[in-house]
């Protein structure tokens, strides 16, 4: 589910999750998809005077990228409230949520009535469709790395994470590729590296969230055992001759 926004820094935080060149909209009842226009606006409450930015529809030109809309709004405080008027004229919390249409996907930020109507109860599931993605490719020939790899992501629970497994170009082979070449990165010129499970599975996960991925090729194979529930104690990986191996004691 798309979290809250309150302030400028909650939406640069939320953006920057998107890839920067996605065309990013409000919706105005009137003219439909927007552009996006912000007003910085003041007023007083117990004799304190706030400062805000109140975003709004701007219908002279066309959408632009959520990298240009994240440099416009670089000038404002971190701290500042950014709202826009809800469907009822008061100020909202700000909603992000993707639209599609015919294959084209597009950001749209939304105030907190609309977000309730009409994609709240329907937002995707996107845990499940990961888990469709990645039944398909465990049905083809794998490791038994990619099992264990595999077992781990069935196990958590963040949006965002599932929403990566399902970039067109990231898979489970794709991960194993990417933590051996982290580990390679690791042990530069030494026989050996010391790495923990821990941070196998934070290579996956960055493996998944990164908007762009480098992998240097590396000749080796990972082993370890399918994640538990109940805390284990960890033994420390080895890399020996470009080879990976994770242990883990049971």
């Amino acid at each position: 589910m798309s979290k809250e926004i309150k302030t400028i820094k909650d939406l640069h935080s939320q953006l920057k999750k998107y890839d920067s060149h996605l065309l990013l909209s409000i919706f105005d009842e009137e003219n439909g998809y927007s552009d996006i226009e912000w007003v910085k606006e003041k007023g007083t409450k117990k004799n304190v005077w706030y400062q805000w930015v109140k975003l709004g529809a701007n219908h002279s030109i066309h959408l632009n990228t959520i990298g240009a809309f994240v440099q416009k709004i670089a000038q404002y405080p971190e701290q500042m409230i950014v709202t826009m008027r809800n469907t009822k004229g008061q100020y909202s919390r700000l909603f992000l949520v993707l639209e599609e249409l015919e294959g084209q996907e597009w950001l749209m930020i939304v105030d907190d009535l609309t977000y309730q109507k009409y994609y709240q109860k329907s937002e995707i599931n996107w845990k499940n469709k990961a888990l469709e993605k990645m039944l398909e490719e465990m049905k083809q020939k794998h490791s038994d790395t990619e099992d264990c790899i595999h077992s781990w992501l069935c196990q958590q629970h963040e949006d965002e994470l599932f929403q990566g497994v399902l970039k067109k170009d990231r898979t489970i082979k794709g991960a194993v590729a990417y933590c051996l070449s982290q580990a390679k990165k690791q042990a530069g010129k030494s026989q050996s590296a010391m790495v923990s499970d821990e941070v196998v599975f934070s290579w996956v996960r960055e493996y998944f969230l990164l908007e762009k991925v480098e992998v240097t090729p590396v000749q080796g194979s990972i082993h370890t055992n399918k994640p538990k529930e109940k805390k284990s104690k960890k033994k420390a990986e080895k890399v020996v001759n470009g080879q990976v191996s994770l242990f883990e004691e049971v």
